[in-house]
């Protein structure tokens, strides 16, 4: 493989091991949030038991009392395990939370969508040429260091006679 194709494949591969999903955390979705415990289990915010919260997601209303420490505790009387969670966050009636695997998404199509124009341009962009070349040979140069001859013998003088007599023509304005 080439260094390129192996960088864009460790890319890819972290990108996939980043959108892992989680099946605990804190998800924002409009003016609510969700919070998932490992199991069932009882609910305390700040401290205090939240009445009626005996199970293993927490469907809550963000405002400003809604911030802070919340944790959840379940297992037996001899053996408990606490979950914590601290939520912040900002809130609106059209906000959704994007998941990594979405961003990731949006990341790889976007660049995707560069690489198409960046493409296309490079072919419009270069030159066209003909089916069949039409290389004209040139004229051999003329060796260093010394000019044409002064009359030079390849070109023919001008007949004032034949030549144009337009208004701009160079043998109009020399009166000939």
């Amino acid at each position: 493989m080439t260094r390129k194709c192996v960088c864009v494949s460790v890319v890819v591969a972290v990108l996939l091991a980043a959108s892992v999903e989680a099946n605990q955390g804190v998800e924002f979705s409009g003016k609510m949030f969700t919070m998932t415990c490992p199991k069932n289990g009882k609910w305390f915010h700040k401290g205090s038991i939240i009445p009626g919260s005996e199970e293993s997601t927490l469907l809550r209303p963000y405002d400003d009392t809604a911030k802070g420490l919340y944790h959840c505790e379940y297992g037996t009387d001899s053996s408990t395990v606490k979950y914590y969670f601290y939520v912040q966050g900002r809130v609106c009636d059209n906000c959704f939370e994007l998941t990594p695997y979405e961003m990731m998404v949006a990341i790889v199509v976007d660049v995707l969508l560069t690489l198409l124009v960046m493409l296309i341009t490079y072919k419009c962009s270069q030159k066209r040429s003909s089916a069949a070349a039409s290389h004209t040979p040139k004229a051999a140069a003329p060796p260093r260091g010394r000019g044409p001859a002064v009359p030079s013998p390849d070109y023919e003088a001008l007949d004032p006679r034949t030549s144009s007599h337009g208004t701009y023509s160079k043998v109009n304005r020399l009166g000939m």
